[in-house]
């Protein structure tokens, strides 16, 4: 949502914030600024008046799909997960729809 605004985004500074060690994928971001639709300076992104036109489509094509974690925040969310359950434990059944 920061580049609907004219300053635009600090990318490292969301990244780590959420413990990531990236949010864009910065070839695409280079791409885009060579092609007047984004701005850059150092890690602060900013779509141009050009770019805010197109800004859905340019939002789709730089976010990672899955953004890359630290090292330690992936430690940190396996802690997190619950243990999975062994192979010869009982599944839980789905729910049947009502009748």
């Amino acid at each position: 949502m920061g580049l609907r605004l004219a300053e635009g985004i600090d990318a490292d500074s969301i990244a780590e914030r959420f413990g990531l060690r990236a949010i864009v994928d910065s070839k695409r971001v280079e791409r885009l600024v060579a092609s007047g639709h984004l701005v850059r300076d150092g890690a602060v992104i900013a779509a141009t008046p050009r770019g805010r036109l197109l800004l859905d489509r340019i939002l789709g094509e730089i976010a990672l799909p899955e953004p890359r974690a630290s090292a330690s925040a992936a430690r940190t969310r396996a802690s997190l997960e619950p243990p999975r359950a062994s192979s010869g434990a009982p599944q839980p059944r789905a729910l049947s729809a009502a009748r």
